[in-house]
């Protein structure tokens, strides 16, 4: 029996231990309460920034639309106003009258068709042109007299950042004849901002919906016009998620600041609207959990001085406890007993438990223990526990407990009941004398765990088998014989699948080997015949486990030598290698519902996976042979590092093509082929795609041994294990004659064989791609399609190899005359076009064709002779008029003759660029 100063000390552990769980579960009770005050904390201040957005939309909404009733109001007004002899006083006085009462906007304009203000609350406006500026470009582009266009903020002419709402005007032939614009008042905007900031930390900006910055409360320098539609903004972010409005929590990029901002698009479901506002109101993300943090820090404090406390009090709480050990045994002598029942009762909750007196009266049970002697809990408290035993269990049970009785120390039982395996705990229960009076009872049905210990035994017997090579026959059949006899199975047998449909017997065990016997004559298959319907076949058909009772009508052809030799179940588990059905692994019982235990048949499994993993290894170890002859003979060079890329094996064909030999490259990592061809960022990506398990390809330009450079198509293959990188494979295909050849066939498409210009077909290529951009950035382009004078004089009279030599000075002769970003191309003949990008100005044009016409017009000597030829210039400009390939070079063409007419050797500009000179 323990000594009371043992059982005490172990009680002060539990103490520590009852502290420590008690400081854990109020700290995580204290991180949690943290956590869910953030939580709150950001879900309001969400939905009070969502609020305030709202109230915004709200406001902006409700003046949107009384500006656009007004608009629509002075458009019905005009036709009254035009006819009338004081129409523009009135409309004058109209428009004032409109600017008072609508705090909102600043100015009334009415514009005609060509962009001239007629009418405005502003008398200094009358006469101005509004054409130039993006609103009314707008309009023009797609007039609607439904639509309520938006402007992007801009600059007004009177020196104001504000922004316009229009309306187009539409004639009674349906034609654009002007606009009314409002244009927005930005300090009643500013009001409106200003009024949903509700703590000092909060700013709040409005945006153009492309992105455009109209204005930020409180104020910032160089925010107005800045434009937040950038890749990765927050602004975009809502923009792309198609809602109407979004809260995020990120770096603002209007400030640069970490904040909460709630987004919302303003576009009232009233109003045909061409573009939206955006509304963003923010606060500062440390300011709105500073409180929070303060909290935090509190709470962290206070649970550092309780833990300090705690522990303190504790230590000398036992250490008084300690000091007063003799008088508090005698004290809690009582306590002590009820203790005992309490804790017997504890120590046995999930199994089995009972309370019961020395002779065996049972005083307590649960329901688990009550259920497995077949009685109910109630009915059988105060009844003695061995009546409910058989005989010979219980006489032998009377004896443990009569021997734990003496010794007083707790004990164990194990026996076996009805093929199941019981371990019961007993623990003595002692008196207030320290006799034991009682027992409590804790009895664990270990039946699965008995054989699961015994599986694991076989596995880990077969993983050692594996690993020392033991032969193939031999290990499966002493799986089957440790099977046979750990789950005193009558039949187990392994079965090979047959190419022809059937089932050869590898091995068997079991205590009825005839059986088997009669299997080999009748035969067993796995095609769709008679003697492939049983389990087997259907295992091998479906890959699934089958399982089948001798009375199944699908084994009726085995039915008769089964009853013969007493089985009644049968079992058959697919074994599977590399994704094929190898053979089958099967099981016969002379109990009927042996396989009807979910916990054996996973037991099972487990045990034919492992004769696959068996079969599998022993077909790898002849395929890795084979693979190894066949990459030591392969034409393209192998090469195999370990994961941190050090060179483990490479092929003949590898040393070959590097000029390394083996023993060279063994133990090197791929840097030693490195040719300096690649960038950085070519590697970074290489290793961060196969770091990830993913197979790489690429070209790659590697440096022999020799110095020399050679190209190969790399291809860098990952091998895993478990998820793990073991080796890294690459396959290198020399493809160096291959790309020279490509080079040259791909000059040839695109170049000049004479000259070395850009030919016929990389010219369009590159003028489509000059319109794009000038289409795109609306910028600027000119075309110049110039011919030859003279030249076909020189080709007739000294032949073409003076011809191609004068062709050739010319193309040098016009590249010098050009910048990098110009492009000049040969389209065959003497003829020759230049792109010419970036020149806004129509003088810049022609002082590029003056200085062509002069370099041309200097002769040329060739042989000693000296040559004179001229050259005629078509010029086209990128204009609406002239705005596809088709076009530019139709102008341009023209342009050219119209030089030749003029005199030749000079230039002339197409039919829309002398019309814009006008």
């Amino acid at each position: 029996m323990p000594s009371p100063i043992i059982t005490k000390e172990s009680h002060f552990l539990k103490q520590w231990l009852m502290l420590v769980s008690v400081l854990l579960a109020f700290g995580v009770f204290i991180a949690q309460n943290i956590y869910s005050e953030h939580v709150r904390i950001d879900a309001e201040e969400r939905e009070q920034l969502l609020a305030q957005t709202t109230v915004v939309d709200q406001n902006m909404s409700r003046q949107l639309d009384s500006i656009s009733r007004a608009l629509l109001g002075i458009r019905n007004d005009l036709d009254e106003w035009a006819t009338l002899a004081d129409g523009d006083e009135r409309a004058a006085q109209y428009l004032n009258a409109l600017v008072d009462a609508m705090p909102g906007v600043r100015t009334f304009s009415v514009t005609d068709a060509q962009g001239a203000v007629t009418a405005s609350n502003r008398e200094q406006l009358i006469g101005h042109s509004f054409r130039q500026f993006d609103y009314f470009q707008s309009v023009l582009r797609d007039p609607r007299s439904d639509m309520l266009y938006v402007s992007k903020p801009y600059t007004t002419s009177l020196g104001v950042y504000s922004m316009s709402v229009s309306r187009a005007i539409i004639d009674a032939d349906g034609k654009f004849a002007g606009l009314i614009s409002a244009t927005l008042a930005p300090a009643e905007f500013e009001v409106l901002l200003n009024s949903v900031r509700y703590a000092p930390d909060v700013w709040t900006f409005l945006a153009h919906s492309d992105g455009t910055v109209f204005m930020m409360v409180p104020g910032r320098k160089k925010v107005p016009g800045t434009n937040l539609a950038q890749p990765g903004t927050l602004f975009t972010l809502h923009s792309d998620s198609h809602q109407t409005s979004n809260v995020f929590v990120g770096m603002v990029y209007l400030t640069g600041e970490q904040r909460m901002i709630a987004l919302r698009t303003v576009q009232p479901a009233s109003l045909l609207m061409d573009r939206a506002l955006v509304v963003a109101v923010s606060r500062d993300l440390p300011t709105i959990f500073a409180a929070w943090r303060h909290d935090v820090y509190v709470k962290c404090g206070l649970m550092g001085i309780l833990i300090l406390f705690s522990v303190m009090g504790l230590f000398l709480y036992q250490r008084r406890q300690r000091a007063y050990l003799a008088e508090y045994r005698h004290a809690a002598a009582e306590k002590e007993e009820q203790m005992r029942n309490q804790h017997a009762l504890l120590n046995a909750i999930q199994e089995s438990t009972f309370l019961m007196e020395k002779d065996g009266t049972v005083l307590l049970i649960n329901e688990v223990g009550a259920q497995r002697l077949n009685v109910n809990a109630e009915a059988i408290i105060g009844k003695n526990i061995f009546e409910f035993l058989p005989e010979q269990l219980a006489q032998s049970r009377r004896q443990k407990f009569a021997q734990i009785a003496q010794c007083g120390v707790p004990g164990t039982i194990e026996d076996v009941r009805a093929g199941q395996n019981f371990l019961s705990s007993v623990y003595p229960v002692l008196d207030a004398q320290g006799e034991v009076a009682r027992f409590a009872v804790y009895a664990a049905d270990v039946t699965q765990q008995r054989r699961q210990q015994a599986i694991d035994d076989m596995l880990s017997t077969i993983n050692q088998e594996i690993l020392q090579g033991v032969s193939l026959h031999e290990m499966l059949t002493h799986i089957c014989q440790r099977v046979a006899v750990l789950l005193q199975l009558e039949v187990v047998w392994l079965g090979r699948r047959e190419p022809g449909g059937a089932i050869s017997v590898l091995t068997a065990a079991g205590t009825a080997m005839d059986y088997v016997d009669q299997l080999k004559q009748n035969g067993v298959r796995w095609d769709d015949t008679p003697q492939g319907r049983g389990p087997v076949g259907c295992a091998v058909r479906t890959g699934q486990m089958q399982s089948f009772r001798v009375d199944d009508p699908a084994f009726q052809y085995w039915a008769k030598s089964a009853m013969e030799h007493h089985l009644q179940s049968t079992l058959a588990i697919p074994l599977v290698i590399h994704n094929e059905i190898y053979g089958v692994f099967t099981l016969y019982s002379s109990n009927p519902v042996l396989f009807d235990s979910p916990a054996l048949i996973s037991q099972l499994t487990s045990i034919g996976k492992h004769i696959s993993i068996a079969l599998e290894a022993a077909t790898n170890q002849q395929q890795i042979r084979l693979l190894g002859s066949a990459l030591e003979a392969a034409g393209n060079g192998v090469m195999i590092t370990d994961p941190a890329g050090k060179i483990q094996w490479v092929n003949q064909a590898f040393s070959r093509l590097c000029g390394y030999s083996s023993q060279e490259l063994l133990g090197q990592t791929p840097r030693i082929l490195k040719s300096g061809q690649q960038s950085p960022e070519y590697y970074r990506a290489l290793w961060a795609g196969i770091s990830k398990g993913e197979t790489w390809s690429s070209e790659t330009v590697e440096r022999a041994r020799d110095g020399s450079l050679y190209t190969v198509s790399q291809t860098i293959t990952p091998i895993l294990n478990e998820g793990e990188i073991t080796h890294f494979i690459a396959i290198h295909e020399d493809i160096s004659a291959q790309k020279l050849t490509q080079e040259r066939i791909e000059h040839l498409a695109h170049y000049d064989a004479l000259t070395g210009l850009p030919n016929r077909a990389l010219f369009y290529d590159r003028l489509r791609q000059a319109l794009a951009v000038a289409k795109r950035n609306d910028g600027s382009l000119a075309l110049l399609y110039m011919d030859l004078d003279g030249f076909k004089q020189v080709n007739d009279s000294m032949g073409h190899h003076v011809g191609d030599l004068l062709l050739m000075g010319v193309a040098e002769r016009l590249t010098g005359c050009l910048r990098e970003c110009d492009t000049v191309a040969r389209l065959g003949g003497d003829e020759f076009t230049i792109i010419v990008s970036e020149t806004h100005l129509h003088e810049d044009v022609a002082g590029v064709a003056q200085k062509i016409i002069e370099a041309i017009s200097h002769p040329f000597d060739f042989e000693g002779e000296k040559l004179q030829i001229g050259i005629s210039i078509g010029i086209a400009r990128y204009s609406e008029e002239a705005s596809t390939e088709d076009e530019l070079m139709q102008h341009a063409d023209q342009a050219m003759y119209e030089a030749k007419s003029a005199g030749k050797n000079t230039y002339r500009f197409g039919s829309v660029d002398r019309l814009n000179q006008r």
